[in-house]
């Protein structure tokens, strides 16, 4: 009888020890799938963040493109109307030397002023 006593209380004591460390691997299995959508949730939005970030850098690098061009256009159309009005001589136009600093002048500045506007926008994100 004893002997039945003891094993009845070994096996409801496994049987509770079971029960127990079932419950705690479920919460575990709960804590570590809640981590593992955390981790996607982080990714996610990484991945979000990123893109955003080429998209605007895409943006950023095409605006300065499109300013540096406006400024060799606009020597060049300055240029195309410099040779027009000068004096030809044997069918070239004579073109002081000055006028052609000046011009390059002009597209310098503006260019710096195209990297300037890009500078300050790269560091302020906007």
């Amino acid at each position: 009888m004893n002997k039945q006593v003891i094993f009845l209380a070994m096996i409801l004591l496994a049987a509770g020890a079971w029960l127990y460390l079932d419950c705690l691997n479920k919460r575990e299995q709960g804590g570590a799938e809640l981590m593992h959508q955390g981790v996607l949730q982080a990714r996610a939005e990484a991945k979000k963040r990123a893109d955003i970030k080429t998209n605007f850098d895409t943006q950023l690098a095409t605006a300065l493109n499109n300013c540096n061009a406006a400024a060799d256009k606009a020597k060049t159309d300055y240029m195309t109307l410099v040779v027009q009005a000068a004096p030809q001589k044997r069918g070239q136009a004579i073109i002081p030397q000055s006028v052609i600093n000046e011009s390059e002048k002009i597209l310098l500045a503006a260019k710096a002023e195209c990297q300037q506007i890009y500078d300050n926008s790269l560091k302020g994100g906007q």
